[in-house]
């Protein structure tokens, strides 16, 4: 949590507010920005990208809705998993056994 130093913990600009508890057991520094959007930190998309990964079919809708702040603007979970995703396929985090890579 960055609340000590006054930075909210999803979108990191100054004027953290309180902490509140996201949609997992974590709870992080919000301004009120972030706040008002119910805007999720990194930490909970990575989370859920995990679980849920691309399935949008199956995935609880309330779940796609949620939003996180990436580059200067808020994205909802869709959009991020999505470029996660290509950014897996283009720079896998495997490495190649066969090549010594």
């Amino acid at each position: 949590m960055t609340m000590l130093d006054d930075k909210c913990d999803v979108c990191g600009r100054p004027g953290a507010v309180g902490v509140a508890s996201t949609v997992i057991p974590y709870s992080c520094a919000y301004c009120v920005p972030c706040l008002q959007r119910n805007a999720q930190p990194d930490l909970v998309f990575m989370v859920m990208y995990e679980t849920i990964g691309i399935d949008f079919e199956t995935a609880n809708p309330a779940y796609l809705e949620l939003v996180t702040y990436v580059d200067g603007d808020y994205i909802d979970y869709r959009t991020w998993a999505q470029k996660r995703h290509a950014s897996e396929a283009n720079d896998p985090i495997v490495p190649d056994v066969e090549n010594n890579a």
